[in-house]
């Protein structure tokens, strides 16, 4: 990041009162911005990624937190980019409570998503310490609604909700 000024389709640069760069991005609207951003970065290893992955569990910790929830999204898919946290937790070494959500990840193929995951899990399934919490799918329609499509347990219903 330089201190020249740059313009992101979806999102800014946070700048401090000089105009430099503090190395936090803003995403406007969405976060598509980070999420792309974080991919252009080199993948780690296995053994980095769990390494990382404790290192940050701690770095919450040390800040008081003890849960958190995985809303599901960021290109995320399940059960493949969940590998690492399902190690940490089968070798005791998750440090947090997370509670996590099944969100759809690639366009036109939801439907095969929710009925794979209806296959291998549920909403509720883990301990308490790591748990399912459901899954769901959101469009947009042009008058700025999204439609919700969540699955609690082996049952799914929409939902609506104003943008």
């Amino acid at each position: 990041m330089t201190r020249t000024p740059r313009i992101f389709p979806a999102g800014e640069v946070q700048r401090d009162r000089h105009g430099n760069p503090t190395g936090l991005l803003i995403a406007k609207p969405n976060a598509n911005i980070l999420y792309s951003t974080l991919a252009k970065g080199p993948k780690l290893s296995r053994e980095d990624q769990l390494n990382s992955s404790r290192l940050f569990f701690q770095e919450l910790n040390r800040f008081g937190i003890t849960s958190a929830i995985d809303a599901g999204g960021g290109f995320q898919n399940y059960p493949d980019d969940y590998g690492v946290v399902n190690e940490l937790h089968r070798n005791g070494e998750l440090s947090i409570r997370l509670a996590y959500n099944l969100f759809t990840q690639r366009p036109k193929q939801e439907l095969a998503d929710f009925q794979s995951w209806t296959k291998m899990t549920k909403a509720g399934d883990g301990d308490d310490f790591y748990r399912v919490n459901g899954a769901e799918k959101c469009w947009f329609s042009p008058r700025r609604t999204s439609k919700i499509f969540s699955c609690r347990g082996r049952t799914c219903s929409p939902s609506w909700k104003a943008s």
